[in-house]
């Protein structure tokens, strides 16, 4: 019984996750092409309509990982492997601050210069909350 219920979770994570690639890689080029090029030229409520769709897939995939460690005893445990990819996805989509304080925070960075302008909007997201993986080894 536990062995099916390990199945089924499992076939739910990885059927979630490949719809959530899929969907992503057809996104992709709309998505990581915005930039503060096209951020400065927005009004602020579209602005803020970004940030919230932004922030509401952050907290759907929260609540999936959720779900999945929530499942797990009934299902069994998880590897360490899954587990600690919970933990680090967790820590990366969820956020401490409101709609507004993130654009604000989005728009000073592009306000720092037309250099800053060049980079895609969800990876100044990262870095004006502090959740730059790629700088994490630098600091």
């Amino acid at each position: 019984m536990v062995q099916n219920k390990v199945g089924k979770v499992k076939k739910v994570f990885l059927i979630v996750l490949f719809l959530g690639i899929i969907f992503s890689v057809s996104a992709q080029k709309f998505t990581t092409d915005l930039d503060g090029y096209d951020w400065v030229t927005w009004i602020n409520s579209e602005r803020v309509d970004y940030i919230t769709g932004y922030m509401v897939a952050s907290f759907n995939v929260a609540e999936l990982l959720q779900w999945v460690e929530y499942n797990k005893d009934e299902a069994g445990t998880l590897t360490e492997d899954i587990q600690g990819l919970i933990s680090g996805t967790m820590a990366w989509v969820t956020y401490s601050m409101t709609v507004g304080e993130l654009t604000d925070r989005v728009s000073l960075y592009y306000s720092e210069g037309v250099d800053f302008l060049k980079f895609p909007i969800n990876e100044v997201i990262l870095v004006v909350t502090d959740k730059d993986w790629w700088n994490w080894e630098k600091n």
